[in-house]
């Protein structure tokens, strides 16, 4: 396993998506990759086991942690 932080980010603007947090502490959770994501704010996990899709896939969630928007491009 990587293990990679993300980027502080602005909540999505209108026709971006985003994931948003259901429950505080819960992480975003894929079996089948190799890539921890970090919260750049509080240096929770958001993302565990997820795969690489390439420079051309911006990744955009809220932390589960603290509330603050991330983003990655992996």
């Amino acid at each position: 396993m990587s293990s990679f932080t993300m980027v502080r980010s602005n909540p999505p603007t209108a026709g971006e998506v985003a994931l948003f947090a259901h429950g505080r502490l819960d992480s975003y959770f894929f079996s089948y990759g190799d890539l921890d994501l970090l919260c750049a704010s509080c240096g929770f996990t958001l993302f565990r086991g997820l795969p690489r899709l390439g420079p051309d896939h911006r990744l955009l969630a809220e932390c589960p942690g603290c509330g603050d928007f991330m983003s990655a491009t992996v």
